[in-house]
Formats: C-alpha cells, structure tokens, sequence
C-alpha cells in the first residue's frame, strides 16, 4: 500500500510540479550613426559589426538599469563567398544562406565592457549568416553562442546579473541595410554593405523547483515514513 501511495504522490509531483528559471537578457544594438559593414574581398566578405550599446536589460523579471549603456563588442567575422546557397524564396524574394568561417570559436570573440572596465568575455561560435531582401540574420537556431564566459567584475551587483551566463549564452543578431539594397545581391556584385544591428544575449540560471513540487514531495516522504512506523509498533 505504501509502495502505491509513494508512486501516486511522485507521480501527481511530476504531473503539476513545474521548475521556474531565473532568465536574464539584455538587448543592444548600433549607436547612433554607427553602422556593421560587410567589405567583400576575393572569396571571403568582413562582417564587422561596428560600435554596439547596451539598451535594456532584465534579471529575474526585473528591469536591470546599472548595465544600460554597456559596450558590447563582437569580433569580425568572415563570409565564405562561394558557401552561398539560395535555400527558399517568399514573396519572389530569395533566401540566402552563407558560411562564416572560421567554424571554431573565436577565443575573446564576445565582451562587454562598462565604465572601461571588462565586465565579461566569452568565446564566439558563429556559423550562419541568412539574407532575406534587406535584411541579414545570424541564425541562433544552429550554433550562434557565447562560449566558456568569464566573469571579470567584482561589483556583487553586477555579478548577481551576469551569474546566469555562466553556463554559456545565447546570442541572436539581426541586420538591417541602411542603403534599402538586398545584401545578397549587392554581394554578388562585390559591393560594400552597410547597416544597422540589433540582439539579445541571455542566460539561464539554475531550475528551482516550484513550492507545489516541494509540498507533494514532502508529503509523499512523510507518508511513507508514517506507515513504517505504524507497521513497525504494531509488530
């Protein structure tokens, strides 16, 4: 009976006991007047991604201001020119896929640094690149990551934010050209590329059980426990 009573409760525990993650994120994007650049050269393109700011950031649901202005700086990557492959097309506009190279980590590819002071670093995963009309992404979806981060502050304001990203972070980047020409196109004709950037990098903190989990769990324990001891004086 015991045995049956401990699966029931574990199970209703699996069954509506949920785990809550502490996310943190923030956003940034170019500064004014401040554009990334794509300069095509032989069969490779420099993808630069100019000067970036912090523009909002969050922990634990909360507005997070003390990171707000940050800089964000990111390596220049490269376009491998003859990986192009168009992979679909919508609306009679093709979407067109490039390899960045190199495909290892860029060691320090990723950091932020505040008041001239490097908060945090990272190793750069960067993969893919897709053009669709005036637009460019760096698919995430593959591996677009901040590896083995670093965490350079000692301000426990600051680390209390950037603990979440200990485990690595997830970096999602889009483009947008300024000059309103299709990217790819102007690729083809060995043209410079000009434009906006904007993303996100976010973390994940550990999963904490939620009180429900917690409460149905114990109950199980002590339920089991209550029947051993009344099994046990009753012998």
């Amino acid at each position: 009976m015991k045995i049956v009573l401990a699966v029931l409760l574990f199970s209703l525990t699996c069954i509506f006991g949920t785990t809550a993650s502490f996310a943190t994120s923030l956003g940034f994007q170019t500064s004014n007047a401040q554009y990334y650049s794509i300069s095509p050269s032989g069969q490779t393109a420099t993808l630069s991604f100019g000067k970036l700011a912090v523009t909002n950031a969050e922990h634990n649901g909360s507005s997070f201001s003390p990171i707000v202005g940050a800089e964000v700086i990111i390596s220049d990557v490269h376009l491998d020119l003859d990986s192009r492959n168009t992979v679909g097309s919508l609306a009679g506009k093709d979407l067109i896929h490039y390899a960045l190279v190199p495909e290892f980590p860029i060691m320090g590819g990723f950091r932020i640094i505040l008041n001239q002071e490097l908060v945090l670093s990272g190793d750069l995963l960067l993969n893919d690149l897709y053009f669709f009309g005036k637009t460019g992404t760096l698919d995430d979806t593959v591996q677009l990551n901040v590896l083995s981060p670093v965490i350079h502050t000692v301000d426990p304001v600051l680390l209390a934010f950037f603990t979440d990203f200990g485990a690595g972070g997830d970096l999602n980047i889009t483009m947008q050209d300024v000059a309103n020409d299709d990217p790819a196109e102007q690729l083809l004709e060995m043209n410079d590329i000009q434009g906006i950037v904007g993303g996100t990098f976010s973390g994940f903190g550990i999963a904490i059980p939620e009180p429900l989990s917690i409460t149905l769990f114990s109950i199980a324990l002590l339920s089991v426990l209550k029947k051993r001891i009344s099994h046990t004086i009753g012998s």
